[in-house]
């Protein structure tokens, strides 16, 4: 799997399907990009609204207002999720996608993978702290994320390192996590 355009787009339009289609109540096979919010799945502006919300709780963006009023069908929601995600690489958690393994002395292993959030890092700070010292945090990335990035998720987790935790951060060999489309 890659990202960056497409890729992106098939990594969040499954998960934002299952996500509509609950929240309205409806077959996630009716939601094909065309599909008009008001006139065939009978919601309204404030429906739309909280649509974005649900969203942006879930894919850790935030969409701006301009782009929640242009939505009118399902693909324009798919494309302002998408498009806030593209925007978000000058942010203070960067865009990346991980596979996080969080290992400690007689507890076991913990896993994370998706993409890097403000939650998904809050969650993974937590899960190393309840671990304690001595707790190993390995992160992988996609082989192609840039240095730059890379430094920034380090600095995400360097706080860790303050309580006793270690934090590998190395390359995805075994094709796991999407790739940067050429």
């Amino acid at each position: 799997m890659r990202f960056g355009l497409l890729g992106l787009r098939e990594l969040v339009e499954p998960e934002l399907r299952r996500l509509v289609a609950g929240a309205l109540g409806v077959g996630p096979e009716l939601l094909v990009t065309t599909v008009s919010f008001e006139q065939d799945l009978a919601a309204d502006a404030l429906d739309r609204l909280h649509l974005a919300i649900l969203a942006e709780h879930c894919f850790g963006v935030t969409i701006p207002e301009s782009a929640i009023e242009r939505v009118q069908t399902y693909g324009d929601l798919v494309d302002a999720v998408v498009e806030a995600r593209l925007g978000r690489d000058g942010g203070i958690v960067p865009t990346a996608p991980l596979r996080v393994t969080i290992r400690s002395a007689g507890r076991g292993a913990v896993l994370r993978t998706g993409w890097l959030t403000p939650y998904l890092l809050e969650t993974i700070v937590a899960d190393a702290r309840r671990a304690g010292s001595e707790t190993q945090v390995d992160i992988e990335i996609p082989p192609d994320v840039a240095s730059t990035v890379v430094g920034r998720i380090r600095d995400c987790f360097a706080g860790l390192t303050t309580t006793g935790v270690t934090v590998a951060i190395r390359e995805d060999r075994q094709g796991r996590l999407p790739v940067r489309a050429a």
